[in-house]
C-alpha cells in the first residue's frame, strides 16, 4: 500500500480543502514520517490548538478517502494476479 504520504502530494495542486491540507501538511516541518498519525502529531504541534479541530476534521476525512482509495488499489491487484 503506498504511504499516504505519497497518496497526498498530487492534491496539493488542487484548489480544494483537501488540497489545503496537502499543502500544509508538506510545509509542516514536525512531519516527518510517511503516515496519516505522524501528520496528526504534526499539525497539532505545528497549528496548536486553536486551528487544530478543524484540521483534524479535514484530516478524518482524508484518511478516509486514503483508506478506501487504496484498499480498492489492493482489491483490484489481487483480482489480477
Amino acid at each position: 500500500m503506498k504511504s499516504f504520504r505519497t497518496w497526498l502530494r498530487p492534491y496539493k495542486k488542487e484548489d480544494t480543502p483537501l488540497g489545503d491540507l496537502a499543502r500544509g501538511a508538506f510545509v509542516t516541518p514536525e512531519w516527518t514520517d510517511n503516515t496519516h498519525e505522524g501528520l496528526y502529531k504534526a499539525l497539532h504541534k505545528y497549528i496548536g490548538a486553536s486551528g487544530y479541530c478543524e484540521a483534524r476534521t479535514l484530516l478524518r476525512e482524508a484518511v478516509e478517502l486514503y483508506k478506501s482509495e487504496c484498499m480498492i488499489t489492493e482489491n483490484n491487484t489481487n483480482i489480477l494476479q
